[in-house]
């Protein structure tokens, strides 16, 4: 018990003295971040980003940083594997002619209190085409991952990235790419896509900088659910910085290790937000919303007047029920009112 209460009072100051020294580390490498992101030329965001990086990158060998949250670094993107093995940090920095440089590290836990840093390091060329081939972490294409995850295929596990990219100014990029690790280093791409195409390594989605594109995970129904896209016009078919959703939806199916395309799907809301908005075109051709309910009826069942009725696909027998039905309320109606005359005139007699 006395070697416990000793241990204790030596490990809890280290611990405490640990936490300290990060929130303190964390002060330094806000004001730095800070001072990057309001240099005046681009030059000049270059070289504070290089004193950053470099001390960021020094607080990351400590083994406490890796569950630090790092809240103070606003502009700063951490996202932490659910099975808490990795952890990616990235950054970027856009210039005046709108292209965009991407920083970033992967850490790794390798043990207990074992952790490897890798640099991310922008390898893009003016281009800006992102490869199909595997990725380095040294030759990485530059990007700004928001989601991990973690797949296990026999017994080796991998991990899924959603990821944006500014390409410029005039079209974006999203895409799904795969993370894993071949003899200790960090590896992009995984022929884990089975698409209408055959096998891919990962996809990229390129579309309208004026657009907004929804690609997200949805673990309750094991997919990667996302907008399909579509030209503004026909004539423009191909020309991705014109391509827009198109109100219709994809998504990628995990089964039996694999992402598998399947399009034309329904997206659904989350519980308890009965009512969805929808837009389109009323006859002067300007864009109109309206709410309607989310919640989904079956028509055999479905006994409401047509005026009251909720957003549910018609079949003919659903018709038939509900005209069926109002002409029974209508018999009902001319009883009740029948009935009431005749009460009215017995009251009327002397």
């Amino acid at each position: 018990m006395k070697f416990k209460f000793l241990f204790l009072l030596f490990i809890l100051p280290f611990c405490l003295f640990s936490e300290v020294s990060l929130e303190k580390e964390e002060k330094i490498l806000d004001s730095l971040l800070q001072k990057m992101r309001s240099a005046s030329s681009f030059d000049e965001k270059m070289k504070l980003n290089i004193e950053f990086k470099t001390a960021f990158k020094t607080l990351l060998k400590n083994p406490i940083s890796f569950e630090y949250p790092f809240n103070k670094l606003k502009s700063i993107g951490v996202v932490d594997s659910p099975d808490k093995k990795i952890r990616i940090i990235n950054w970027n920095i856009c210039s005046e002619e709108h292209q965009n440089f991407y920083y970033g590290f992967i850490i790794q836990k390798v043990k207990k209190n074992k952790f490897k840093v890798f640099d991310l390091i922008d390898n893009a060329d003016q281009s800006n085409i992102i490869p199909e081939s595997y990725v380095s972490a040294k030759k990485w294409y530059g990007c700004l991952y928001y989601k991990i995850i973690p797949k296990k295929k026999r017994s080796k596990t991998t991990y899924t990235l959603l990821g944006w990219d500014g390409k410029n100014n005039l079209s974006n990029y999203k895409l799904i790419d795969v993370l894993s690790f071949y003899k200790g280093m960090p590896v992009l791409g995984y022929p884990m896509f089975k698409t209408e195409d055959g096998i891919k390594k990962r996809i990229v989605f390129e579309y309208s900088d004026k657009a907004v594109m929804m690609l997200k995970f949805e673990k309750k129904y094991r997919r990667i659910i996302f907008d399909h896209l579509s030209p503004e016009t026909p004539s423009l078919e191909g020309v991705y910085s014109f391509y827009v959703p198109d109100f219709s939806y994809d998504c990628y199916n995990w089964r039996a290790g694999y992402w598998n395309i399947n399009t034309d799907i329904i997206g659904i809301n989350k519980k308890g937000n009965r009512k969805i908005k929808i837009y389109g075109q009323n006859r002067k051709g300007k864009l109109k919303s309206t709410k309607i309910s989310n919640e989904w009826v079956t028509p055999e069942d479905y006994e409401a007047p047509i005026d009251n009725q909720k957003h549910v696909a018609r079949t003919p027998r659903s018709e038939n029920q509900i005209i069926k039905n109002e002409k029974e309320k209508k018999q009902k109606k001319v009883k009740i009112k029948s009935k009431k005359k005749t009460k009215n005139r017995e009251s009327s007699l002397p």
